[in-house]
């Protein structure tokens, strides 16, 4: 039975099998990493998952807005691993789109290319390491630290701001759909931090993993 077919008619069972599979990366990497590469997993992986959770932010120069893939940060391991790929394969997609002949003017400059070639080694290896080494981790981490984007974005209230006279703050509280203030709405901005759920779990799982990190000395 092919794998789409296998998820459609058996979607929990297909995330059993992913949920085990992200379990056993975690114990994999915790037993293989002191002895492959000399340093115990947790204290890689505190340090690493820092430079992941921003490096997610640092992908919107692909994506533009990282909030369009908020599957990076989902508690269904089905939707986390599908998104994670399609979040490291679109730059790989647009460097082979720049690199292609047919889409330069001129000739491109051998060195350039040249120059350009560890580059994409480099984006390679960076994408392999996070897939075996850091996503299985992350999901877990993404899970606890999901929760405060999902309390945010269950609530009715929106929160609407404005600064005026250079320095003084003022803010609104109002139901989801109600509209803009009415004195000068242009003037006001959501500051209700809904609709923000990768930027933000990113933003605390970054801030727990120094945390972490810095209690492991």
């Amino acid at each position: 039975m092919a794998i789409r077919q296998l998820l459609q008619h058996y979607p929990r069972v297909s995330r059993g099998i992913l949920l085990a599979l992200l379990i056993l990366g975690c114990i994999a990497n915790f037993v293989l990493f002191p002895r492959v590469a000399g340093i115990a997993y947790v204290n890689f992986y505190t340090k690493a998952g820092v430079v992941a959770s921003l490096g997610i932010l640092a992908l919107e120069l692909s994506w533009k807005n990282i909030e369009k893939n908020p599957g990076i940060t989902s508690r269904d391991p089905l939707v986390y691993l599908s998104s994670t790929l399609q979040l490291i394969g679109l730059p790989l997609v647009a460097m082979g789109v720049h690199l292609d002949r047919k889409f330069n003017a001129t000739r491109v400059s051998p060195l350039d290319l040249l120059f350009t070639l560890p580059f994409i080694l480099l984006m390679l290896l960076g994408m392999v390491i996070w897939l075996v080494s850091i996503a299985p981790a992350q999901y877990f981490v993404n899970y606890v630290c999901h929760a405060p984007s999902n309390l945010i974005n269950q609530s009715s209230a929106r929160v609407y701001a404005r600064q005026w006279e250079g320095w003084y703050l003022e803010f609104r509280t109002q139901k989801a759909g109600d509209p803009l203030p009415k004195e000068q709405p242009e003037t006001w901005w959501d500051a209700s931090m809904q609709g923000q759920s990768t930027k933000l779990t990113s933003a605390y799982s970054a801030v727990v993993l120094t945390a972490l990190a810095w209690m492991l000395g």
